[in-house]
């Protein structure tokens, strides 16, 4: 018996076995890739090869066989395999993420080409002349959610208010009557909001309600109304002093509620009825003696309240305004891409629209009006910008957001005609984004090879990355990724934002004491069945992760739900619950078995120690490398852990 092949090698190449009469025996050649002969066709071809050979047998002795007038061709045998080779490489990724009105530098750190996977790595930069392009984001939600209720009609008109010009660059036509309209959006606002005004002055969800009036509602319909006000537009001044005492009589004697939902309410109404000029002293004080209860919103909504009343410049020249605005800082967390609310905004706080996004537009606004030069308004506002679908996907978050950053704008953003930005490596020049300047936001998105980078620096080396604006005039937000598969000898763990451990059990020892089994280290039995355990910590609450655990490649996952395996594996868990989750959690967590992996897949993840688990039976003797197991965000590579990788031998 014998083997040849292309890429594999083997220790021995040719067996010889003896069979009886009506007997089978196994053959096997331990092989391994021939990674000099894998990784130089990888280089030239640049593309992954297959493993491609020939299993062979032939009697020893031909003669035997010719007395039956048998030929040679007739006893030997050759049977062709080919397959893929899989990999497993691990992942890392550098990400910065900012804006200039000049020009910004960082030190970069580029790795030597034989320390990466040929074709894996690349360079990623996106360049975006305003704040406002994040508004696009906000359009794209109405295309496919128009309800016409009284609260997405003046957010609707909120976003459509604050887009200005930019109105012709982000809207659509609406095929009919059914879609929103933003060229007549007066119409649907300011002309018919009174039809949802009920009797005491307050407003409802929908026309004609029968429903008691929503505070909150009513208050966030009073503050776009003074929006709309002072931005020039008529509006029934009955409908607006009705709405405003309907207020005041709330704060006076607010109804029987959700606790969180009145403080939410009453947060709002405070900012409403200090713009009217009235004062609001006592709202101020009651509202601080519940501090510990209100949410980053509300703290940011009474801060802009107080500010209003007190004509402030800055919160330290207030108490009160100090004090919130400790705890407005300390209610977020920043990564390189994102802002990470603190609040969890469960409970009655739905009621009130509570969303990250909309407490991210309040905070915003808080931070420009009271902390001008904060070094956390241009990561907000970054955020905000780059997010995608994630914070505006609701009419609440679009149009609180939207007016934010058109705050931001008109407060920061330079007018400027046509410019130039460019990204640079030294002096190299990656990327180039050439901004007509005609008053609507612009984007730009480049993706740059590490290869071709690589000739121009072959060595691994320190290099400094350059964000310029050739002309130093108006303001350039860049998000800038480094992203590849590192060569690595051995595998071993790392916490980028995820420590991750992964332990086998052996469950034909499951006893009290060991409800998992015993624990084995690196020596399994063919044909048994062992449950992996993969233990994951992560300190902070993640959204959108991936996990992933790639099996040896003598083994094979186990799905208990099939027919064809033990019942009494059912018994075995796929995830450990904690203990405090509320009964309302969704993340929306899915488990695919997969050939060489599991891949778990979770939209949210509280922060704390998380547990899975998935079965594996080792189906072929020998040494096999089992991969780390890996955990990173989708939309944040940077955001990673894993585990150590280990040689598995299987007897």
């Amino acid at each position: 018996i014998s083997i040849k092949t292309n890429l594999l090698k083997a220790g021995r190449s040719q067996k010889i076995i003896h069979l009886k009469h009506f007997e089978s025996k196994e053959v096997t050649f331990p092989v391994t890739v021939d990674m000099k002969k894998y990784s130089k066709i990888l280089m030239e071809k640049k593309e992954k090869p297959l493993i491609i050979g020939y299993f062979s047998a032939e009697p020893l002795k031909i003669s035997k066989f010719q007395i039956l007038n048998l030929k040679k061709k007739d006893v030997v045998d050759r049977l062709k395999f080919s397959f893929p080779i899989r990999e497993e490489h691990p992942e890392e990724a550098f990400t910065i993420s900012h804006y200039t009105d000049s020009e910004e530098k960082e030190q970069l750190r580029l790795p030597a080409v034989e320390s990466y996977i040929p074709n894996s790595a690349n360079m990623k930069v996106s360049f975006s002349s305003s704040a406002l392009i994040g508004m696009e984001n906000a359009f794209e939600f109405y295309k496919s959610n128009p309800y016409f209720c009284s609260e997405q009609r003046t957010s609707a008109f909120l976003l459509a208010l604050t887009s200005g010009s930019l109105l012709e660059k982000f809207s659509f036509v609406p095929p009919d009557n059914k879609a929103y309209d933003f060229s007549n959006i007066k119409a649907l606002f300011i002309d018919e909001i009174k039809d949802f005004q009920g009797s005491k002055g307050g407003f409802g969800l929908w026309k004609d309600s029968r429903h008691k009036s929503d505070p909150y509602l009513s208050a966030y319909i009073a503050y776009v109304l003074q929006v709309a006000k002072k931005a020039g537009y008529n509006i029934d001044e009955r409908v607006h002093s009705r709405l405003i005492q309907f207020l005041k009589d709330y704060i006076r004697t607010p109804e029987k509620d959700g606790y969180s939902y009145i403080l939410e309410s009453m947060s709002l109404i405070a900012l409403v009825l200090s713009r009217e000029g009235e004062d609001t002293d006592s709202i101020h004080h009651t509202l601080m003696d519940k501090f510990q209860d209100l949410s980053l919103r509300a703290k940011a909504n009474l801060s802009l309240s107080i500010a209003e009343l007190k004509k402030l410049k800055s919160y330290n020249d207030n108490s009160d305004t100090k004090k919130l605005f400790e705890h407005i800082q300390n209610g977020m967390e920043f990564t390189a891409r994102k802002v990470i609310i603190k609040d969890i905004g469960s409970g009655s706080y739905g009621r009130a629209f509570y969303t990250d996004a909309s407490a991210i537009g309040s905070v915003l606004q808080a931070l420009m009006r009271l902390d001008y030069n904060s070094p956390l308004i241009p990561k907000i506002v970054q955020y905000a910008v780059s997010a995608k679908q994630h914070l505006w996907w609701d009419s609440h978050s679009s149009g609180n957001l939207a007016y934010a950053l058109k705050m931001y704008s008109d407060t920061y953003e330079k007018s400027s005609g046509p410019r130039i930005a460019g990204a640079f490596l030294n002096e190299l020049s990656i990327a180039r984004a050439n901004f007509k300047g005609n008053g609507k936001p612009e984007t730009f998105a480049y993706t740059v090879s590490l290869e071709e980078i690589k000739k121009h620096f072959p060595k691994e080396t320190n290099v400094n990355f350059i964000i310029r604006n050739e002309e130093k005039k108006g303001r350039t937000y860049y998000t800038a990724s480094l992203e590849y598969q590192p060569r690595l000898k051995d595998v071993k763990a790392r916490d980028e934002g995820f420590e991750i451990k992964q332990e086998i059990y052996d469950i034909a020892k499951v006893d009290l004491k060991n409800p998992h089994g015993i624990k084995v280290q690196d020596v399994l039995e063919r044909g048994k069945v062992y449950l992996v355990k993969l233990s994951v910590f992560n300190p902070k609450p993640y959204e959108q992760v991936v996990l992933k655990s790639p099996i040896p490649s003598h083994s094979e996952i186990v799905n208990p739900d099939f027919d064809t395996e033990q019942s009494g594996l059912k018994i075995f868990p796929t995830k450990s619950r904690q203990a405090d989750d509320y009964w309302w959690v969704d993340p929306q967590e899915r488990m695919e078995y997969r050939d060489d992996k599991i891949v778990l897949t979770t939209s949210y993840m509280y922060e704390g120690l998380h547990e899975y688990f998935y079965l594996l039976r080792p189906t072929q003797k020998g040494l096999a490398y089992m991969p780390s197991t890996e955990a990173k965000l989708m939309y944040e590579p940077e955001v990673f852990g894993r585990s150590d990788s280990r040689i598995i031998k299987v007897r």
